[in-house]
């Protein structure tokens, strides 16, 4: 009887394993909204990764969409690319100042040029270690750089992994595909260097 009893306890853990997983999922850490995302390669001569491919986030918001109060340590970008697996955190790049003082980074296609305004970089953000109270919105930009000789086409799945200073970690997969779209008409360089803007869009390189 001892034995019948455990064999039918046994057999619905898988039952309510399976009961908890529909019912009760664990609620998500954040929410992730992204108003652009770009390819575009490397511009500093001094460094070993010049030239390489990166992929940048504008305006990244990410909303603490839980009931508690945390501190993100790290929002790392993980692809794959040529069969293989990649995690990389973003590049503090150099930034401009606009007329209005705001941080900027300059995008260099052909001869043209734009002038990205407001790119806080993600890396001195989260430095700041600001909790994240439930409802608490945190804004930044970031640019990861690519493994050495991808291309465009070889960028697979893209997804964000955030990770919090308790060890909580939330995944969010990414949309790269406009980027892609729009890479085919020329990639774009990311210039890393300080520069001054005047209202008229002229850039001076300091």
């Amino acid at each position: 009887m001892e034995i019948a009893i455990l064999t039918a306890v046994l057999a619905l853990i898988p039952v309510a394993i399976l009961v908890r997983d529909r019912y009760f999922k664990k609620k998500p850490l954040v929410s992730i909204d992204i108003e652009n995302v770009f390819f575009a390669s490397f511009d500093c001569p001094d460094h070993t990764l010049n030239g390489n491919l990166g992929l940048g986030f504008y305006n990244i918001k990410v909303v603490n969409v839980s009931n508690s109060t945390f501190t993100i340590e790290d929002l790392a970008l993980c692809y794959q690319a040529l069969g293989r697996r990649y995690d990389c955190t973003s590049y503090v790049l150099k930034t401009g100042k606009t007329p209005d003082q705001r941080p900027a980074v300059f995008l260099k296609r052909g001869n043209d040029g734009i002038v990205v305004m407001g790119w806080d970089n993600l890396r001195t953000e989260v430095g700041k270690h600001q909790p994240l109270t439930p409802g608490a919105i945190f804004t930044a930009s970031a640019y990861y750089i690519l493994e050495h000789e991808i291309d465009i086409d070889d960028v697979g799945i893209a997804e964000f992994v955030l990770k919090d200073h308790a060890g909580n970690t939330s995944v969010h997969k990414l949309d790269i595909e406009t980027a892609r779209e729009t890479s085919s008409r020329g990639v774009s360089w990311i210039m890393n260097t300080s520069f001054e803007a005047n209202d008229v869009g002229h850039v001076e390189f300091v």
